[in-house]
């Protein structure tokens, strides 16, 4: 988009507002609020059916807490925990999901819809929910994820070492729907820093945040789905309600684009941590325009490291790999996954990319 001064404030724009509303571009259904409505109940009832289905074999942990776990109705600082029957000794691959909704909808009862699709292929499913805008400022949403990630770490360790009698070996892959693609990235960026200038934190700070960083080496994959990487538009949408955010110089600020658009050299994200950037087909064009813009830049990032990789249509070097989910809106694009292999296009390729990082190993 056109920046125009950084410095501007907000204007809504309906035109922007239909571009980035995604109940507008759904493909086979009612385009109205009852479809938001539908699909919320739907992720419910998924989850509630995973979690039924978990309890038979003491697979699964529930909502256990990180933070702020006020029945409220404005997010939980808490995540779903479930376990496969067996839990493999080698590799434990952990699976962490972060819900979208704009960073104002959502929770925990709606984050694990396809947790028994995972773990009957042996992997660790964790739903993780986050405190919601505005109740929780959205600068301040990467800093508490990543204790909720650091918390789910020390969870899974302790879980997996009590169930294998053996030292876990994790291998945490971080999945995000929309919003949650940008809290992900927001999320590595801050381990990032905070691994830096930890020792130069006051005592007090130290003690509340040691550790919060330590779950980002156990990181081998980001699997973002339809994400929202340049936050400017959203300000001019109805979005900034609960934003409230006041200019685009903020909104980059917390925009993942500008980490390939404006390098900084001291953010390193680790490059043993690969992509997998996908959309659905029916996504709107600017939904899909962001994941574009996204991979265009990594492509040229990655390319002039000086480490001769050459990027090629479908990857950067083998770290970037894209995906378009044919057939498939924003809403039926995550629904779809809690058939797992046989309903969704997605959840085969997530299984595949997955299965890369075992390789090796």
């Amino acid at each position: 988009m056109n920046v125009g001064d950084p410095a501007e404030m907000p204007v809504f724009d309906m035109e922007i507002d239909d571009q980035y509303d995604p109940v507008k571009w759904l493909r086979e259904r009612e385009k109205s609020k009852e479809s938001e409505y539908k699909f919320v109940k739907t992720l419910r009832d998924q989850s509630e059916l995973c979690r039924q289905r978990a309890k038979i074999h003491n697979g699964v942990d529930l909502a256990v807490p990180y933070g702020q776990t006020h029945q409220d109705g404005h997010g939980l600082e808490a995540f779903d925990w479930f376990a496969p029957f067996r839990i493999p000794e080698k590799i434990q691959h952990v699976l962490v999901y972060i819900h979208g909704g704009y960073w104002r909808a959502l929770d925990l009862p709606e984050s694990s819809h396809w947790a028994t699709a995972v773990t009957d292929f042996g992997a660790i499913f964790v739903g993780l929910a986050y405190r919601l805008a505005p109740y929780q400022p959205i600068q301040t949403m990467p800093q508490r994820i990543c204790h909720g990630l650091q918390t789910v770490f020390e969870h899974s360790y302790k879980k997996i070492s009590q169930k294998t009698k053996n030292t876990p070996n994790i291998h945490m892959h971080l999945v995000g729907h929309s919003a949650g693609a940008q809290l992900i990235i927001e999320s590595v960026v801050h381990a990032i820093q905070l691994s830096k200038q930890q020792p130069e934190q006051p005592q007090q700070q130290q003690k509340e945040e040691q550790g919060d960083y330590r779950w980002l080496n156990s990181v081998r994959s980001l699997i973002l789905l339809s994400g929202i990487y340049d936050l400017r538009p959203i300000i001019s949408t109805s979005v900034n309600q609960a934003l409230k955010l006041e200019n685009l110089h903020q909104a980059w600020q917390i925009s993942p684009l500008r980490l390939f658009a404006e390098p900084d050299t001291t953010i390193r994200i680790p490059t043993s941590i690969r992509w997998l950037i996908a959309w659905a087909q029916f996504d709107s064009p600017a939904i899909i325009g962001q994941s574009s813009q996204l991979i265009n830049f990594m492509r040229d990032y990655y390319g002039n490291e000086g480490d001769k990789s050459e990027c090629k249509s479908g990857s950067c070097d083998g770290r970037v790999i894209s995906f378009c989910v044919t057939n498939e809106d924003h809403f039926s694009s995550i629904e779809k996954l809690h058939g797992g292999l046989k309903q969704s296009n997605f959840f085969k390729k997530m299984l595949q990319f997955i299965s890369v990082d075992s390789e090796d190993v």
